[in-house]
C-alpha cells in the first residue's frame, strides 16, 4: 500500500527471455536491475535477462536501467533484528557493495578481460544453494558404492532415490560373498590363491559398478530439472537447458 500510495499505479507486465511473464506496479530501477510491486512485496529482475515491459497490454513502457530512479533506504527499508533489538537494513546479496561479486574471464578479439557475473535475482541464489552435482554423485558412489550415499545425494536425502540404489548394491554384495567363499575352499597358503571368478560375474559385478555410478549421475541432473522448474516456475527438460 505505501510503495502504491509513493510510485503511483504503473501497473506493468515485464517479459522475460525464458517466457515467463509476471505483471506488477512499477517501482523502479537500481543497480540494472528492475524492481515491482508484486501483492506488497518488492520483487527485482536483471535487466539483461528482460525483453520488453509494457503497460495497458501493448503500449511500451519506457525506462532506462543505466539510472537508479530508487534508493537502497526505500527498496530495502531497515528491519528489527531480534537478535539485537536493532534496526538493520538487510541488503540481497547481488546489490551489496560489501560482497565481491565473482567474475569470468572473456576473450573478445584476442584481448582478455574481466566481466563481473551478477546473479539475476534471489532464485538464482536459492537454485544455486540447492542444486546437486553429477559428479559429486559420481564419486560418491564410485567410493561408497553399496550404502548408496550418490543416489541419497542425488536426491537430496529423499528416501525413494535411495530405493533405486539397492538392486546395484545387492548385486555387488553377493557377488563379493560368493567370491570370496570360493576363494576360501580353493585358498592353497603357499602357492597363492587359484581361484578366478567366472567372467559371467566378473562381467554382471562390472555392469552393476557402472549402473550404480551412471544411475546416481542420472537422478542427480533430474533433481536438478525439478528444483529448476519449482523455483523458477517453468518446465524444461534437457539439461542443457539448466542455468
Amino acid at each position: 500500500m505505501i510503495f502504491s500510495f509513493l510510485f503511483g499505479d504503473a501497473n506493468v507486465q515485464i517479459r522475460l527471455q525464458n517466457g515467463q511473464k509476471v505483471q506488477g506496479e512499477f517501482v523502479g530501477t537500481y543497480m540494472n536491475h528492475v524492481h515491482i510491486l508484486v501483492e506488497e512485496k518488492i520483487i527485482y529482475y536483471a535487466c539483461d535477462d528482460i525483453t520488453s515491459i509494457t503497460y495497458s497490454t501493448i503500449l511500451r513502457f519506457d525506462y532506462d536501467c543505466s539510472i537508479n530512479t530508487v534508493t537502497a533506504d526505500i527498496l530495502f527499508p531497515p528491519e528489527l533484528d531480534p537478535m539485537t533489538g536493532e534496526m538493520t537494513q538487510m541488503l540481497p546479496d547481488v546489490f551489496n557493495p560489501d560482497i565481491p561479486k565473482p567474475t569470468v574471464q572473456v576473450e573478445a578479439g584476442g584481448v582478455s578481460t574481466e566481466q563481473t557475473v551478477v546473479l539475476d535475482n534471489q532464485k538464482d541464489l536459492l537454485y544455486l544453494k540447492k542444486k546437486r552435482n553429477p559428479a559429486a554423485a559420481g564419486m560418491l558412489s564410485f567410493f561408497l558404492n553399496i550404502t548408496g550415499s550418490g543416489h541419497l545425494y542425488a536426491g537430496g536425502g529423499n528416501i525413494q532415490v535411495w530405493y533405486r540404489s539397492i538392486p546395484y548394491s545387492l548385486v555387488l554384495v553377493f557377488i563379493g560373498l560368493h567370491t570370496e567363499k570360493e576363494r576360501d575352499k580353493f585358498a592353497d597358503g603357499i602357492y597363492g590363491d587359484p581361484y578366478e571368478p567366472p567372467q559371467h560375474l566378473m562381467m554382471a559385478y562390472t555392469a552393476a559398478y557402472i549402473g550404480l555410478i551412471y544411475d546416481s549421475v542420472y537422478m542427480t541432473r533430474k533433481y536438478n530439472i525439478k528444483l529448476h522448474k519449482e523455483i523458477y516456475d517453468y518446465e524444461i527438460k534437457k539439461v542443457s537447458e539448466l542455468k
